[in-house]
């Protein structure tokens, strides 16, 4: 099912899911996330305390929802950026995609 359309829709969104737990990585991102040397608790960072959210039109939804790219910080508070796929099941969940 569809995911949000707005920016400050999909920054909630994402950051409650988060907050639930309700994520999941492709293995892409597990990838990405080892090479770059960001912890699971810097995607977290990023994603619950965001600042801004664009469309992220590279990628195409595997689930039905919306692609997003979300900004922020990560636990040492360098800028990060976090591709996702936010979509809607019976409660609201995040495909984290990669990490920048």
């Amino acid at each position: 099912m569809p995911g949000p359309l707005t920016a400050a829709d999909a920054l909630s969104w994402a950051a409650d899911a988060m907050d639930a737990g309700r994520y999941w990585l492709l293995i892409h991102a597990e990838k990405r996330r080892a090479q770059r040397r960001v912890s699971p608790a810097d995607i977290r960072n990023v994603l619950c305390a965001a600042r801004r959210a664009e469309p992220y039109p590279d990628h195409a939804p595997r689930r039905g929802g919306t692609c997003w790219r979300i900004y922020g910080t990560d636990l040492d508070e360098n800028e990060s950026v976090v591709s996702v796929e936010l979509y809607l099941d019976v409660f609201k969940r995040v495909l984290i995609v990669t990490v920048f």
